[in-house]
């Protein structure tokens, strides 16, 4: 036999629905919060990492141009061709727009790279204004035996190499850096996707277990009261019998009284007729009494008159 459950109220029964309906809710938010969180992270590492290799290849661009630079402008001046030039004067201006870019981006890999970026435009400036237009002079121009003795040219543009070197070094430092903490982050992202699925998987199979156990109470409270409601219907059928019954009871009780008044009454006329005897009686022997005494009293009378009447006899005797 089930034991007898503590009958839940509807406003705690409501309560609990929605205390489990605002934990789940909280959990889903949770893990949803969570989730964007983490894409986001991931995405914006993404982007660093793309960014980084962006830079990265805008370097190393911007190294060939210089290099094809230099080497056009040595051709002119070892073989005085003007067609030589046209590398030149083609990526002069799209070495100056990937360095101005390039300065750009690396604002974003911190100030360290940023002034290496400055250094790299302050070096191919020095190089330009040091070596290369005074090549490209035509009144001023170097000779081929100046190119060949001087090492002016090859000392900057061994400037621009280092400072090339030493920002795509660094760049790529930058690169493995973010590449690292992107799959850091990427693995942190799924050891809490995963912590949060099993707890957000926790947090629902305590909800089925608390739902279904109050369900089970609910099915049992029903059980219960639809056993009572029996049992009431039961009570009220006996009780609509005991009132039969006393109406029936209180019928014959009416009967009864109203016999025992007849008979009250019946007796209250034999009471009256027996007084009125009682009474006629009472007179009777009154009046048997006084003709007792009436007659006593004659016999009496008459018993002294004859002894006066024998004494005057004798007294009249000689």
């Amino acid at each position: 036999m089930a034991q007898p459950l503590t009958v839940t109220t509807r406003t705690d029964f409501l309560g609990k629905l929605n205390r489990a309906f605002w934990i789940g809710s909280g959990a889903l938010i949770g893990v949803g919060l969570t989730f964007s969180l983490l894409a986001w992270l991931n995405q914006r590492s993404l982007s660093l990492v793309v960014e980084s290799q962006t830079v990265g290849r805008l370097a190393r661009e911007s190294l060939a141009l210089s290099v094809e630079r230099h080497a056009a402008i040595r051709g002119y001046l070892l073989s005085h061709r003007e067609v030589s030039l046209a590398p030149e004067f083609a990526l002069r201006e799209p070495l100056h727009a990937k360095l101005d870019s390039l300065v750009r981006l690396s604002a974003g890999s911190g100030a360290s790279q940023r002034d290496r970026a400055a250094n790299v435009r302050t070096a191919i400036s020095r190089w330009e204004r040091g070596w290369a237009m005074p090549a490209l002079d035509p009144v001023n121009g170097i000779s081929v035996a100046t190119v060949r003795d001087s090492l002016a040219g090859k000392e900057l543009y061994d400037s621009i190499r280092s400072a090339f070197d030493s920002f795509i070094g660094a760049q790529q430092r930058v690169f493995k850096t973010r590449v690292r903490a992107l799959a850091i982050l990427q693995q942190i992202s799924f050891a809490a996707i995963v912590i949060e699925g099993l707890l957000l998987l926790g947090v629902l199979v305590w909800l089925r277990r608390r739902s279904v156990r109050q369900t089970e109470q609910l099915f049992e409270q029903q059980e219960q009261l639809q056993s009572q409601a029996l049992d009431l219907q039961q009570q009220a059928a006996e009780l609509e019998e005991q009132a039969v019954e006393l109406e029936e009871q209180a019928d014959e009780a009416n009967r009864n009284a109203n016999a025992l008044a007849e008979t009250n009454e019946n007796l209250g006329r034999t009471i009256q007729r027996l007084q009125a005897a009682e009474s006629s009686a009472s007179s009777a022997k009154d009046m048997w009494n006084e003709s007792r005494s009436s007659r006593s009293t004659m016999v009496s009378v008459a018993s002294k008159t004859p002894m006066r009447c024998s004494c005057s006899s004798d007294s009249s005797l000689p």
